[in-house]
């Protein structure tokens, strides 16, 4: 039972008995009087924890639209902590109308999706006396026609002193997001996604005082994750109104930046920030940004000392940013003595990390830390001219990706020879055109082998017009690898990885994964048709095949394959295969094989493929 009567109002004498109310338990000691029984129900119902509002809930209605009136009374006594509101079509105004916020004294999540009416979340022109919420957090998706989350700014009104996430996102006509007085509380994520119209992050009462403008703006002093994404008309995040809080701002707890898609932004952070405690900062996809710090005039005039920059960083992704000149004009350096993983792509502009004003020397970036280094065909050009200034000797995994010109992209020998890389371990090459990636024809065979030599791992992804993985040219190599471990990922031109004199001194490889490899017929090919040598897998544990067409076999050709120690074997979507080897295979009883999700264990995998593949 949800409402006494749906004809309206049901009025009972003053002094009449107590009526018990109860939706979950005959034990329910709580009893309601009212005058109007609806509104004891109403009562009783807003005494849950947890309430999912939609609209299967039409008994609310009256409630929500202020055409039920609670007793004052009553306000201090509702439990309510989350309360989700999910496609209710009677709302239009406000989610939470003034009349309804004295029911929230104890709420602490509100999740408010796919209502395609409502124009506001919290109605506070209307409300006299200060109403403090606990709220935590607040997710609001796909609300196509909001316009605010609060119709006015709540200062004075509506206190929520307890909040730290917000979530919005799909709410395409929200310009302004969040009025200062609440952003200057206690946010630690904000996460903005998919608002279309949305011009700022924080907006003003008033413009403000010229005087103002280099005071020391005091927003968002715990927040630790900042979250934005394809925000197109958002072209400055520190900004308040009219106020520029590029010099003025200082957010101590703020550790992770991402922000994606915003086309607009030409300047991420103010000087103050990148001098801050940020130690993730991850940009994709702007296409007008100019640099990642704005340059502070004010500042600049008054000193011309060194500024160190990103001290804390550990890790930044630049990726897709075509109009990207620097970091930072003017005297600085870029200390990263905690930086761990950079990853530069299609940032074409950038020609180095921290220009100078003088042009006779680049600015300097420390970096001893460094160990995960991504590049594209730009970023190996810096290096190799010598204008990144980074510290590349404890680098210890490099991906090479975007070299995407058929005709003149060719894989980069050279910079191995030229640049030193004493502690690299894995190679991940990705994302390009090339037709080979290791040849034998090179004239530093012996310096280009001894670095792949220290490789114990090695990715090769969306290279679709890579016939081989070259590792049969490269003798030297292969002969001493300590590989263990090798992924081959939407690599369609491959019909096979590597021949069977190969595989034998792949002593030391643990993981293999192949995948997405259109072309693909077998993993190994017999080196010569009568080949029949065992060739013994010492240490495999892994062996995953999955999505290869045209997989007829592991091997194809008859030498005895020995897998010496335990592995676990899955294959899925490889609707070709025949068999697993043609020769004999030897494997341990505790063999795992797992065929489109289907475990067996057998020391058999020849049995195994032939009878279930037989089956699909």
């Amino acid at each position: 039972m949800k409402s006494f009567s749906q004809q309206g109002a049901v009025h009972v004498e003053e002094r009449s008995r107590p009526i018990q109310i109860s939706y979950h338990s005959s034990n329910n000691d709580d009893f309601f009087f009212h005058d109007d029984l609806n509104v004891a129900v109403a009562m009783k119902f807003l005494q849950q924890k947890h309430l999912v509002l939609g609209d299967d809930h039409p008994e609310l209605e009256v409630l929500w639209l202020g055409k039920m009136r609670m007793p004052e009374g009553y306000y201090s006594g509702f439990n309510l902590k989350r309360l989700v509101v999910e496609g209710c079509e009677f709302l239009t105004s406000a989610i939470l109308s003034s009349h309804l916020l004295p029911f929230l004294n104890n709420l602490e999540e509100l999740e408010v999706r796919g209502c395609n009416s409502v124009e506001a979340i919290f109605e506070v022109k209307d409300t006299s006396n200060m109403i403090v919420i606990p709220l935590k957090t607040m997710i609001l998706e796909n609300l196509p026609t909001l316009r605010h989350v609060w119709n006015k700014d709540p200062e004075g009104k509506l206190s929520l002193p307890d909040m730290e996430k917000v979530t919005v996102d799909k709410c395409t006509r929200v310009k302004f997001l969040l009025p200062e007085s609440v952003a200057k509380g206690n946010i630690q994520r904000l996460e903005v996604k998919n608002c279309a119209e949305l011009v700022e992050i924080v907006t003003g009462n008033e413009v403000a005082k010229e005087e103002d403008a280099n005071k020391q703006v005091n927003i968002f002093p715990k927040l630790s994750c900042l979250n934005l994404c394809n925000l197109p008309n958002l072209s400055y995040i520190w900004k308040i109104g009219n106020k520029d809080l590029k010099g003025s701002l200082s957010l101590p707890n703020l550790k992770e930046v991402t922000v994606i898609e915003c086309e607009s932004i030409k300047n991420l952070l103010p000087t103050s920030l990148a001098m801050g405690s940020i130690q993730k900062l991850d940009v994709r996809n702007c296409v007008e940004l100019v640099e990642i710090v704005a340059k502070d005039e004010a500042a600049t005039k008054k000193t011309n000392k060194e500024v160190t920059m990103f001290s804390m960083l550990m890790s930044l992704t630049l990726r897709n940013l075509p109009n990207l000149t620097h970091i930072y004009v003017g005297k600085r350096i870029l200390n990263w003595p905690e930086l761990r993983e950079l990853d530069i792509y299609h940032c074409k502009l950038l020609k180095n990390f921290a220009p100078d004003d003088s042009i006779h020397s680049a600015g300097k970036v420390v970096s001893p830390g460094l160990e995960q280094l991504s590049l594209d065909k730009e970023g190996i050009m810096m290096i190799e001219q010598g204008l990144s200034n980074l510290d590349l000797q404890n680098i210890r995994c490099l991906t090479l990706q975007g070299f995407n010109d058929i005709e003149s992209d060719a894989f980069p020998f050279d910079f191995f020879s030229k640049v030193p890389l004493p502690r690299i371990e894995m190679l991940a090459v990705a994302n390009s055109a090339f037709k080979e990636i290791f040849s034998s024809k090179l004239a530093d065979t012996e310096s280009y082998a001894k670095i792949l030599s220290q490789l114990k791992k090695l990715e090769l992804r969306n290279l679709q017009k890579l016939e081989s993985t070259g590792l049969d040219l490269l003798h030297t190599w292969v002969a001493s690898s300590n590989l263990t471990w090798l992924k081959v990922e939407c690599c369609a031109s491959f019909k096979y990885l590597f021949t069977s004199s190969t595989a034998k001194c792949l002593v030391q490889l643990q993981h293999l994964h192949v995948s997405n490899c259109e072309a693909l017929e077998s993993v190994i090919v017999a080196y010569q048709p009568d080949d029949d040598e065992v060739i013994t897998f010492e240490g495999l544990k892994e062996l995953s095949l999955s999505k290869l067409p045209k997989l007829e076999s592991f091997y194809n050709g008859k030498s005895t394959l020995n897998f010496a120690g335990r592995a676990q074997v899955s294959i899925s979507q490889c609707k070709s295969m025949k068999t697993f080897s043609h020769g004999d295979v030897k494997a341990p009883d505790s063999w795992i094989v797992e065929i489109d999700g289907v475990r067996f264990s057998e020391d058999n995998p020849n049995a195994i493929v032939k009878s279930n593949f037989g089956k699909i």
